[in-house]
């Protein structure tokens, strides 16, 4: 079986291709960052009309402290 070379537009295609596909990744990448900044709000959104399912009151939990001895630490919240 005889090894057989790319002919030369193969290898120039090969070349071209790089330099092509980076500013389409810079572009996605900016452009996937800038949709998520739009879409990112910081007031809360109620997912039910009252109460959640099972919960008797509209109070947000409350986050408790770490615990010194464990690793890696959790976040409790009651």
């Amino acid at each position: 079986m005889a090894l057989q070379l790319p002919d030369s537009k193969a290898l120039q295609m090969q070349k071209q291709t790089p330099a092509y596909r980076l500013p389409w990744l810079l572009l996605t990448g900016i452009l996937v960052l800038a949709a998520g900044r739009l879409s990112a709000s910081d007031d809360l959104q109620p997912l039910w009309p009252s109460y959640a399912p099972g919960e008797s009151t509209l109070e947000a939990g409350r986050t408790l402290p770490f615990r010194e001895t464990e690793i890696p630490r959790v976040t409790r919240v009651s």
